[in-house]
Parts: C-alpha cells; structure tokens; sequence
C-alpha cells in the first residue's frame, strides 16, 4: 500500500475505500496509507486516520503524523490544533 500510495495517492484511496478484506488487513493498509499521505498532507491524513479500528494502531499512527507534522511544520500544526473542528 504503501507503493501504491506513493506513487498515485488518488488511486490507492479508490482501491482502499473499495476493499472488503479482513478489517485487519484493511486497517493495516489504512494505516500505511495514513502515513503516505500524513507526510505530504497530514490534515487531509486525518480522517483517513480516524477509520483505523484497531485503537492501538490507531493512536500510534496518529501520533506519529502529529509529531512529525509539528516537527516539520510548527506554524502550520499549531494553527490546525487551534481549529475548532479538527477531528
């Protein structure tokens, strides 16, 4: 997924919204997706983000993209975390 996603994010989302796996699997790929695009766009990784179930991978991706965006970016992450309709 990961690849896939690097080289046509538009695509790879298509294919992910379609998949009907093993809600493991989908999660895992969800996850590498999530990561592909949280570092080029991670306010749009968000909601991608948000339909991991595992809470486990979940919160792991999460504050990865986070940690990395704030590193990356500091003015851009402080003005995303003091929105008020983040997810």
């Amino acid at each position: 997924m990961a690849i896939f996603a690097q080289r046509d994010l538009n695509a790879a989302a298509d294919w992910l919204d379609d998949f009907q796996g093993h809600p493991t699997v989908k999660d895992q790929l969800t996850a590498r997706y999530a990561m592909v695009l949280g570092a080029t766009d991670p306010e749009a990784a968000q909601p991608w983000i948000a339909k991991i179930q595992d809470e486990k991978e979940r919160n792991s991706v999460l504050r990865n993209t986070i940690y990395q965006w704030e590193k990356d970016d500091p003015e851009g992450f402080a003005e995303w975390e003091a929105h008020p309709h983040r997810e």
